[in-house]
């Protein structure tokens, strides 16, 4: 708002200057009044040029630079529209009447737009807290790619699509998943999703020795580099909770539902049967526990940094590619001024991360790395 009140000021000047000399042209060279309706629509072009560039201008650029773009803007059409002035007169002489009523409404219309730019402030401002977090949520989910949120493959919990009913409840009821991907041969060929209100309809008819395989719902397969955004309103469209995402290759890379994209927008969504702990946990000053499947973003909160690792998405992929092989329990390593220590291992996969700022005693050095084993 204070760009645009400097910009009205040298505006107001530079046209008080045009309406002197033409008030003197009017007393002392009536023969050339024309010049005077000229300087006025020359002021209103400046007026009009001024508002158009700096509303044009505003999405692509910050404040500062459209206020030095909308001076440049007015300053040629000042030395453009004076030079032209003698000509132009004798076509803008009978606007005379125009420009006056022109001016007439100038006034108004400068306090309507004001009151309009106060509201819209106003209307900035009130998105805030909670709700601010959302719009911002929803604004990164279309820069998210499906493999950055994705449920990752060791961690997927499906059932083989010969499995009875009875084995199926009982792995829903273990994991507490309402729908299970179901496979033939390995997790790398699913051929359906067992949802579990048809298992408990079987189970209701004392069907609990029949394959699954009856009452598979069709797989939705999507590629890992599918941008969030879309695959959300494609599942919304089609009425779809789970898809499965596959690489490069054609293998299961892991699996997505609704819920995974809705917690990108609204955060953690949590029932009294979900006891997941943090994935980031501060234990003491400098001092974390990480889940090795946190995210990158999140680890860049904490080093304060952000960080150019191509390929890397989790905490967990920063680690093998640190050692380059799977590490063993108590490995650690220091990287970016932090000491990373692998805490536990659930089979081949990392599952803990202890992550401590090295302090300037200890003499760190910042970005380098180092191994060692216990």
């Amino acid at each position: 708002m204070g760009f645009v009140i400097l910009w009205l000021l040298s505006l107001a000047s530079f046209w008080a200057s045009f309406a002197l000399r033409s008030l003197w042209l009017k007393k002392h060279k009536p023969e050339e009044r024309g010049r005077f309706s000229f300087e006025i629509i020359a002021g209103l072009s400046l007026l009009l040029a001024g508002a158009s560039s700096y509303k044009a201008l505003e999405p692509f650029s910050p404040r500062w630079l459209n206020f030095i773009l909308v001076i440049l803007i007015n300053g040629f059409l000042a030395l453009l529209l004076p030079a032209l002035g003698d000509e132009a007169s004798l076509y803008l002489r009978p606007l005379g009447g125009l420009a006056d009523f022109l001016a007439l409404l100038l006034a108004p219309m400068a306090a309507l737009y004001e009151k309009a730019v106060e509201k819209g402030n106003e209307a900035i401002y009130v998105v805030e807290g909670e709700e601010r977090e959302i719009v911002e949520g929803a604004l990164d989910l279309g820069e998210t790619i499906v493999r950055e949120i994705m449920v990752p493959r060791v961690d997927v919990v499906a059932i083989r699509a010969d499995s009875t009913v009875s084995e199926a409840v009982k792995v829903a009821t273990e994991s507490g998943h309402s729908r299970l991907p179901a496979y033939e041969g390995s997790i790398d060929n699913i051929t359906g999703i067992v949802h579990v209100k048809d298992l408990l309809r079987k189970a209701w008819e004392g069907r609990w020795d029949e394959p699954v395989k009856a009452i598979l719902r069709p797989p939705y397969f999507i590629p890992e580099t599918k941008n969030a955004a879309e695959l959300l309103r494609e599942m919304q469209k089609q009425k779809i909770h789970m898809a499965v995402v596959v690489d490069e290759y054609g293998g299961t890379a892991g699996i997505v539902t609704l819920e995974d994209l809705l917690e990108e927008i609204l955060g953690e969504i949590q029932d009294e049967y979900d006891l997941e702990e943090p994935s980031i946990q501060e234990i003491g000053e400098g001092e974390y526990i990480l889940d090795a499947r946190a995210s990158l973003e999140d680890l860049e909160e904490i080093i304060g940094k952000e960080l150019d690792l191509e390929g890397i998405d989790t905490v967990g992929g920063l680690v093998y590619s640190s050692f380059g092989r799977v590490p063993e329990k108590g490995a650690r390593f220091n990287f970016e001024g932090f000491e990373f220590e692998v805490l536990s291992l659930v089979g081949r996969r990392i599952g803990k991360v202890r992550l401590r700022k090295i302090t300037a005693k200890e003499g760190g050095d910042g970005g380098g790395k180092s191994e060692t084993m216990e």
